[in-house]
């Protein structure tokens, strides 16, 4: 899949010196966690007969694409500003062990779920360690998603390479509380291009989304 960027101006970008300072580290990412709220997408979903795990996948997919620090990412010192990123999301194969599934961007639920669907099947009818995993490796335009849905957990860290500079954001979902709908969530960003200000914008699309499936 062609991956397509433009190189973000560091002479002129307000961040540079942050990105100059926080590159460097030997584990960049910082790491919040809160709880959305989940109850007016889950029963708007439920009465249109949707699939509400394809429709948190699909929100977050565009709130990604909105908020351009989710988009860059850190490639010989240069940063680049992805268009259209994906998402790999881990799913369940039939033995009980996930593979990731890489799913296109896609600006239409509808083609969303179609592409969800191909990607999975392909997935999890394939070994973990597979061509495709391979050539899905090299790409830089997506985004890690987990879903935990049997613990509505408070805390998570993710199994990371120390050696990973490019500043691939982690997402996490975990079970959604069916006493208030409120839903674990929990991003890894990489400081040298993501503040603590660009997740609190995150989260606020988000809710956003959730707020207002009808949109």
């Amino acid at each position: 899949m062609k991956e397509t960027y433009t190189l973000l101006d560091m002479q002129s970008w307000p961040r540079k010196q942050h990105f100059e300072f926080y590159k460097t580290f030997a584990q960049p990412f910082f790491q919040i966690g809160c709880d959305l709220n989940a109850k007016i997408l889950f029963h708007y979903c439920k009465e249109k007969n949707l699939p509400f795990f394809d429709a948190y996948l699909f929100l977050t997919m565009k709130t990604i694409n909105q908020l351009e620090p989710f988009c860059c990412r850190v490639v010989d010192d240069q940063v680049r500003i992805y268009q259209n990123v994906m998402i790999s999301v881990a799913v369940m194969a039939p033995d009980q062990t996930f593979r990731f599934c890489d799913i296109p961007y896609a600006d239409d639920f509808a083609q969303f779920c179609a592409n969800f669907k191909a990607a999975k099947d392909k997935a999890i009818s394939e070994p973990f360690f597979s061509e495709t995993f391979a050539a899905n490796q090299a790409n830089k335009g997506t985004v890690y998603m987990s879903v935990i849905p049997w613990v509505s957990f408070t805390s998570f860290n993710h199994a990371s390479h120390s050696n990973d500079p490019t500043g691939i954001p982690r997402i996490v979902f975990g079970k959604m509380r069916k006493t208030d709908y409120s839903m674990p969530f929990a991003i890894d960003a990489h400081h040298a291009v993501v503040d603590g200000l660009h997740v609190g914008q995150f989260i606020e699309v988000l809710q956003g989304y959730f707020d207002k499936p009808e949109l």
